[in-house]
């Protein structure tokens, strides 16, 4: 019987591994969760991971401690295994999602780089996919005449 493969459980630890080498704790209570689920033929299994942010503050010129460097990083799983009479066929999907934002103007603009990985198998089309999509950001707000104007500029590649 074929199991959730390596490769899978790996995005998640290399999550894991990131989180506990880092030396910072999450700011907020972690939960992690495990589903599963059965219906006639398919089972499906998908644990829900804490997502991880980490915010510091960071001083500029003035006594500004308003702005801060924002870290962000969440990863999900998720297995299906279909149960047939010609045989066990499993779908295996994990994904990992990371962000990072340094104000450069103090509360009035901040840049930041995104990445995620995501992969996906299935035995049954004997095919992997991965996809993996990098972005960088740019936002702002103005403050003219009592109105506040908002710009967010993104480029993925």
């Amino acid at each position: 019987m074929k199991g959730i493969s390596a490769k899978t459980i790996g995005l998640g630890g290399v999550l894991a591994i990131l989180l506990l080498s880092s030396g910072v704790a999450p700011v907020a209570a972690e939960v992690y969760k495990l589903n599963f689920s059965k219906n006639s033929n398919r089972m499906s299994w998908r644990p829900t991971f804490p997502s991880w942010s980490y915010a510091v503050p960071v001083a500029f010129a003035g006594a500004d401690t308003t702005s801060k460097l924002r870290i962000n990083a969440s990863a999900s799983l998720s297995s299906t295994l279909d149960q047939r009479a010609s045989g066990n066929t499993w779908q295996d999907n994990a994904a990992l999602r990371s962000s990072v934002n340094y104000p450069i103007l103090g509360p009035r603009a901040s840049i930041g780089i995104s990445a995620s990985m995501s992969s996906s198998s299935a035995t049954l089309q004997r095919q992997k996919n991965r996809n993996q999509t990098f972005g960088f950001n740019f936002n702002t707000s103005i403050l003219y005449s009592n109105y506040i104007f908002i710009v967010h500029f993104t480029h993925v590649f």
